[in-house]
């Protein structure tokens, strides 16, 4: 598979499948887009064939509208499934949450190019968090207590007022405690 400048791999399976059409192959995500990649045989010439890397599909990150996991069904554990400028596309991998955390982070630019790690034939790269900025760094909660103001009837001209009024605002009257 061809790059484009400044595009680098996030994510890869070996074996990735489609559910939709079937297709074997090898799943990449970049920062850029989402490739099932494969290897055919391809005739060449009169007798001979040759292996070709063919490329099945290729969605670039801003076509793709959802990255979701649907319930866990014994047979469908491993599936994911995403929505591409309204086409659903399913994909069989190991670890599909994973994929959906990657593919989320890939869309918001939260992902930088690292030495990945590879288990069970999945390339793991580390999705970077951007460090918080003054205005979004979230502050400690601060307990408020919050306190029942009860409202009474002044005794003289009859306006609700707090319980805790000393002289009622309407006429001025003081409230007996």
């Amino acid at each position: 598979m061809l790059f484009d400048a400044g595009e680098f791999v996030l994510l890869t399976e070996h074996g990735a499948t489609t559910g939709n059409r079937g297709e074997v192959g090898n799943l990449i995500l970049t920062n850029k887009r989402l490739a099932l990649e494969t290897t055919k045989l391809v005739k060449s010439g009169l007798f001979g064939k040759q292996k070709k890397d063919i490329v099945l599909l290729n969605i670039p990150l801003t076509s793709i509208l959802i990255a979701d996991k649907k319930k866990e069904f014994i047979f469908k554990k491993h599936e994911f499934t995403i929505n591409a400028d309204g086409s659903i596309m399913k994909f069989t991998v190991n670890e599909p949450q994973v994929w959906i955390t990657q593919i989320a982070a890939a869309k918001s630019g939260n992902v930088t190019q690292t030495q990945g790690n590879v288990t069970g034939g999945t390339t793991h790269n580390i999705v970077i968090n951007p460090q918080p900025t003054v205005e979004t760094q979230s502050k400690p909660e601060q307990s408020q207590s919050v306190k029942e103001v009860i409202k009474i009837r002044c005794t003289s001209c009859k306006a609700l007022i707090d319980e805790n009024t000393k002289f009622c605002p309407e006429c001025g009257a003081r409230i007996a405690q």
